[in-house]
Formats: structure tokens, C-alpha cells, sequence
């Protein structure tokens, strides 16, 4: 829809480039030049400064969050190999700094007035998202967030859970539709509001 702006955040600059490669490749297929998308090269956190960013050995799972040295038995004993792959996926390969925006400045610098759908999926840190947001959490009209539900199951130090982000939902007077397993077996969930 070109009425409508997509913005893109992404800290990992291995991910950036497939990102680009990705956009390329769809403006190929259709024969149809994207020029309402903008990928940002930052990660969305409740604070503007530089921060310490993961990269991990599954770059998907990289995170502003230092993953867990060990983690759950239910990772490293499952017989789902997708899931047990997360005991050694998780790994660090390496730590960068990246630059860190909160969504509340971002939009007053684009002049956003309204957000139609927002996909949250920042490895742990979905709630300091909405938090950058501020005062301007009215301007989500809906969207989808991952979390998970047991403390003790999350792959990150100092992750966020359903239960923080209900709590902050309910505050901000926004109307959870739906959790959804994305993966069968894996105990993170899709939250959609």
C-alpha cells in the first residue's frame, strides 16, 4: 500500500543486509519499486544513547539482553530439535554497541500522527518498546508483540513476561485479542492487541 509508511528496525548489521538483499529481491518479483519502506539501522529501547547488542550464534535471536549461560532444562532436554538447537544457537559470537532510539522521539521526527500496526519482536525487550513510546501510546491502533510466560523458561537475563506486559496493556487501556503459539513446543508466544 503505498498510502501507508513501513518503518524497519534493525540493530544487527548481518540482518540489515539480508533485509536489503530481501527488498531487493520482492521489487524484482513484482517489478515494483518499495519506496515506502525505510529499515533503520538502531534498536528501539526506552532510552537514546549506545548500548550493548548480542549477537548470537542464531543472529535471529540477538538482543539487546545478555542471553542466559545455561539455559532451562526444558531447552536443553527437548526432543523437539528445533527447540533443544536454542542451548546452543544462544551462544554469544560476539557484543557491538549500537545506537538506541525511543519510538517517542522517532515519531515527533517524522511526524507520525497515527500507528495502524505495530510488530514487536525485540528479543526480550518488547515492553520497552511500547515504554519509548511515552505519552504516545494513543497512536497504536492494534499489533503483535512476542513474550513469554514462564519467568523461568526465557533465554535472556532481565526479559520481560506476559504478566509485565498485561499489567502495562491494562494501563494503557489496550485490548488483548489473542496468544498464539507461533512454534509448536516453544514456550515463547505471540500476544496480539
Amino acid at each position: 500500500n503505498p498510502d501507508k509508511k513501513v518503518f524497519a528496525f534493525e540493530a544487527n548489521p548481518d540482518l540489515k543486509s539480508i533485509i536489503i538483499k530481501n527488498k531487493k529481491i520482492l521489487e524484482k518479483i513484482f517489478d515494483f519499486k518499495i519506496k515506502n519502506y525505510s529499515l533503520i539501522n538502531k534498536a528501539v529501547s526506552n532510552k537514546n544513547k549506545k548500548l550493548p547488542f548480542y549477537i548470537l550464534k542464531n543472529s535471529a535471536s540477538s538482543s539487546l539482553l545478555k542471553p542466559k549461560k545455561v539455559l532451562n532444562l526444558y531447552w536443553r532436554n527437548h526432543i523437539d530439535k528445533s527447540i533443544k538447537g536454542h542451548s546452543t544457537d544462544i551462544k554469544i559470537k560476539k557484543k557491538i554497541i549500537v545506537d538506541t532510539v525511543r519510538l517517542k522521539d522517532f515519531c515527533k521526527s517524522k511526524k507520525i500522527t497515527e500507528i495502524n500496526y505495530i510488530h514487536c519482536d525485540t528479543q526480550g525487550t518488547d515492553l520497552d518498546v511500547f515504554k519509548s513510546l511515552g505519552n504516545l501510546n494513543h497512536l497504536i491502533f492494534k499489533g503483535v508483540l512476542e513474550t513469554i510466560q514462564n519467568p523461568k523458561l526465557s533465554l535472556y537475563y532481565r526479559s520481560f513476561y506476559t504478566k509485565d506486559i498485561k499489567k502495562f496493556f491494562k494501563k494503557f487501556d489496550f485490548t488483548i485479542l489473542d496468544i498464539k503459539e507461533f512454534h509448536r513446543n516453544n514456550p515463547y508466544r505471540d500476544m496480539y492487541f
